[in-house]
C-alpha cells in the first residue's frame, strides 16, 4: 500500500493588492491553489475578507506581517519594530541588510520579542473580526527562520490558536546563511510543538533561480524537486507556496513581477496539475495535514 502523500497549495499574501488579491481567487476557482494567508494591515485586507467568504471551500490562514506596511498595535506599544508612524522598520527594497538588521536587534534589544509577541497577538484578533475560521499560521518574508527565539514566539502562536503553522522553508535557511545546526534547532523546536506543519514548504519569490525559466522549464522543474520529494519516505505532507497575480493590473513597482507571473502560470498550468494527479499527490489546504 501506499504512502499518503500531501501537497498544500498556498498562496501568501493574500489583500495586499487588488491584483494579488484577484490573482489568488482565480488560481483558487482555475487552479490547484486550495489555501490562502490573509495579510490583515494591507489596503485590500477588507475586500479580500470578503472574497473570501463568498469562497467557502478557500481555506484562510494568517500571514502575520511584521515587515510591511503598518502596525495593527498602538505604534507605541511596538516602538522597537515600527517610525513614529507605525510603519514597519523594513526595507523592502533592501531584504538582505533589514535581515540582518532584525536579527542583530534581536540579539541585542531582548525586548523587542515581547513586542513582535505583542503585534502577533494584535493581528489574529483583527482576523477574528472578520468572521473567518482561522486555517492556519504563517509569516511574511519567512521571518521566523531569521532567529530561533523569533520561531519559539511564532510557534508558540500558532499552538496557542491550535492551528497549524508553517516551518521549514527551502531554499530560505540558504538564503539566510544559517548553518546546519540553526536548522536543527528549528527542527528540534517544531517537534515540541503540538501543532502540526508541512515537512517541507518550496518556495522560490526571493533567491531569483525562476528569473532565468521560462513557464515551461519552471514547470519541469518543480516536476523533479517533487519527484525528489515523492522518494524520501519520511517526508509525508510538502507545501508548495506560490503568489498569483492578474498580470493585467499588477503594479507596476512590484519588484517580483516576473517570479509572481511564472508561479502564476504554474498553478493554473493542467500539464502540471495532471502530473500531481498521476503521482497520487493529495492536492490539499492545510486541513490536509488534520485528517
Amino acid at each position: 500500500m501506499s504512502l499518503r502523500k500531501i501537497l498544500i497549495v498556498n498562496a501568501d499574501d493574500f489583500g495586499m493588492n487588488r491584483a494579488v488579491t484577484e490573482g489568488i481567487i482565480n488560481a483558487f476557482k482555475n487552479g490547484i491553489v486550495r489555501s490562502t494567508s490573509l495579510m490583515v494591515n494591507m489596503p485590500e485586507t477588507n475586500r479580500a475578507a470578503q472574497t473570501a467568504k463568498k469562497n467557502e471551500s478557500l481555506e484562510v490562514g494568517i500571514h502575520l506581517n511584521i515587515s510591511e506596511g503598518f502596525c495593527v498595535s498602538p505604534p507605541e506599544d511596538v516602538y522597537l519594530l515600527v517610525d513614529k508612524n507605525g510603519r514597519f522598520n523594513f526595507d523592502v527594497k533592501n531584504i538582505p541588510e533589514s535581515m540582518r538588521i532584525f536579527r542583530q536587534l534581536i540579539e541585542t534589544t531582548p525586548k523587542i520579542l515581547s513586542q513582535i509577541s505583542l503585534e502577533f497577538e494584535n493581528q489574529i484578533n483583527l482576523f477574528n473580526q472578520f468572521d473567518l475560521k482561522l486555517s492556519h499560521i504563517n509569516i511574511h518574508h519567512y521571518l521566523s527562520l531569521l532567529h530561533q527565539k523569533l520561531f519559539e514566539i511564532y510557534s508558540k502562536t500558532a499552538e496557542k490558536c491550535g492551528v497549524p503553522y508553517r516551518r521549514m522553508c527551502s531554499p530560505m535557511f540558504e538564503l539566510l546563511n544559517s548553518s546546519a545546526n540553526d536548522k536543527q534547532t528549528v527542527a528540534d523546536f517544531s517537534n515540541s510543538v503540538s501543532v502540526s506543519s508541512p515537512c517541507l514548504s518550496i518556495s522560490h519569490l526571493l533567491d531569483g533561480t525562476s528569473l532565468e525559466l521560462s513557464n515551461e522549464e519552471y514547470c519541469e522543474t518543480m516536476k523533479s524537486k517533487i519527484n525528489g520529494f515523492l522518494r524520501n519516505n519520511d517526508l509525508k505532507c510538502l507545501e508548495l507556496i506560490v503568489h498569483p497575480t492578474l498580470e493585467n493590473i499588477s503594479a507596476a513597482n512590484d519588484d517580483y513581477a516576473t517570479v509572481k507571473k511564472i508561479e502564476t502560470s504554474l498553478v493554473l498550468n493542467n500539464d502540471f496539475a495532471n502530473y500531481l494527479k498521476r503521482a497520487e499527490f493529495e492536492i490539499s489546504g492545510y486541513s490536509g495535514l488534520l485528517l
